[in-house]
């Protein structure tokens, strides 16, 4: 039965390796092994992403991850999206090269709502602060019924002290 469940969490944890192309929605995911950042990131950092037009859309942004009472406020903004449309979003762990699990509960991502000047702003309370010694990314999803196509994507870094 271990051997099942152990087979069965490698198989998961591969489908959502890749962050272009396979969706990582769900529950939250344990992070990678520490070491993917500087371990001279201060704790309770706040953590900055620039988002960059993913899969031939001009959608572009910026992100931010702050301390905030009780863990974190996650903030993105969004620009020259398709106006109307919906589009759901996540802090990840690891790189948007590397792709990785939702950091946090999935439900505390609102969507993205366009206006018809193709801006949207979102904001998340996150149960948890970001690990100085990991790496976080920030995917935009095309919509909530294509998960895996990333319209956006920015790797978050911390504020250095």
């Amino acid at each position: 039965m271990r051997m099942l469940l152990a087979i069965s969490a490698s198989v998961a944890l591969a489908a959502c390796a890749t962050s272009s192309a396979t969706p990582t929605t769900g529950t939250s995911v344990t992070p990678p092994p520490p070491g993917t950042t500087s371990a001279s990131t201060p704790a309770g950092a706040t953590w900055h992403a620039s988002l960059q037009s993913m899969n031939g859309t001009n959608v572009s942004g910026s992100a931010t991850v702050a301390p905030a009472p009780g863990g974190s406020t996650a903030t993105i903004n969004i620009r020259d999206a398709a106006a109307g449309a919906v589009n759901p979003w996540h802090v990840h762990v690891g790189t948007c090269s590397t792709g990785g699990g939702i950091a946090g509960p999935a439900s505390a991502y609102s969507p993205l709502n366009v206006t018809a000047g193709g801006n949207a702003n979102s904001t998340a309370q996150l149960p948890m602060t970001l690990d100085p010694t990991q790496s976080y990314h920030v995917n935009v999803h095309n919509s909530p019924s294509d998960m895996g196509t990333i319209v956006a994507c920015g790797d978050l870094h911390p504020t250095r002290s």
